[in-house]
């Protein structure tokens, strides 16, 4: 038998006000685990058919816990009209 290095890298959710505050949320996340994992990126997720495998509307975040405790399908259309600028006229 042979020893290998191998690179693990995965993807969750993370409910954050940016992407900097995403990745200190990551960073958190991965400390807890038993492994070290390296963190690649945050992307944000603007509809439901961006979430990574295994994710659904009715899961909840990883990262600050949501004060209504709200799943995903409830939580990506008000992240996403926050996100519109203000009509004007």
């Amino acid at each position: 038998m042979k020893i290998y290095r191998v690179r693990i890298e995965w993807e969750t959710v993370i409910r954050a006000k940016d992407e900097n505050h995403a990745m200190e949320q990551a960073e958190r996340v991965i400390r807890d685990g038993d492994d070290e994992h390296d963190v690649v990126e945050a992307t944000e997720i603007k509809s439901q058919t961006e979430l990574p495998s295994g994710w659904n509307a009715k899961c909840r975040p990883w990262g600050e816990i949501d004060p209504y405790d709200r799943t995903l399908g409830e939580i990506l259309p008000l992240a996403n009209s926050q996100a519109q600028p203000p009509k004007v006229g």
